[in-house]
């Protein structure tokens, strides 16, 4: 039987891209802006689902509050909040997250899902669908990544190129092209925007860490070793998540 999907649900950002609706201090994933609900009350709402398992978020301390007031609307338990003493980047948000989880439960394995949470999907049962789709494929080899169908050219968004227009492998990551540096054709069936979701086996992702960026899943180890849990937040530690690159 297929494990379920735990979701990771990143909600550390600052949403510079909508300034001036996104401030730091309110940032884009938190603004109010469908009716009573923000984007970070959507991706609570789309985990719904007997799909995944209870969430780990991952965000800053200063977000601590509009997080749990979006739990507290949804009636979503996660099973940690990690709250990061600094923001870094999407790498040490997961990493750490990933880490945490099978440190704590030793004696099990997850199948994760990483989840951005200022997105807006609108067809939910396509969403539904695809993840399906991803963990009838998925074994301890592979990442699936979720692509969208890219329209036109943008320097605001990552892109994915596959290897062929009859492929699901990825050839290459564009990020954050310039259109003086890079050009591409959109127009082809082979390239789409990155939507930041991914799915994979957790001790699969640690250990590709390893081999990659060992001095990195160093820096997080301490972060965990010497953080410090409170019921359901974890406080990683400064001193190790500092030196993250």
């Amino acid at each position: 039987m297929t494990r379920a999907l735990t979701p990771i649900i990143l909600a550390g950002g600052t949403g510079k891209r909508l300034w001036p609706l996104s401030t730091e201090e309110n940032p884009k994933q938190f603004l109010t802006i469908f009716k009573d609900l923000s984007l970070f009350d959507l991706t609570l709402n789309r985990i719904s689902n007997k799909l995944f398992t209870k969430p780990i978020i991952v965000t800053q301390e200063k977000y601590l509050s509009q997080i749990q007031k979006s739990l507290k609307k949804s009636l979503i338990k996660p099973s940690l909040i990690v709250l990061e003493p600094e923001g870094k980047n999407t790498l040490g948000a997961v990493t750490s997250a990933i880490k945490l989880a099978l440190k704590i439960n030793q004696k099990e394995n997850f199948n994760f899902i990483v989840m951005p949470s200022d997105h807006y999907i609108s067809n939910q049962r396509q969403f539904v669908a695809a993840i399906k789709s991803s963990l009838l494929n998925l074994n301890d080899r592979d990442l699936f990544l979720f692509g969208i169908e890219a329209n036109k050219f943008s320097s605001q968004f990552g892109y994915i190129q596959l290897k062929s227009n009859d492929s699901l492998e990825v050839k290459k990551f564009i990020e954050k092209p310039s259109k003086s540096k890079i050009k591409f054709d959109l127009n082809g069936k082979n390239y789409f925007c990155n939507s930041g979701i991914f799915i994979f086996e957790g001790n699969w992702y640690v250990n590709q860490i390893n081999k990659v960026k060992k001095r990195f899943l160093d820096n997080i180890s301490l972060a965990i070793d010497q953080g410090t849990r409170k019921k359901n937040l974890f406080y990683l530690n400064k001193a190790g998540y500092k030196n993250l690159e």
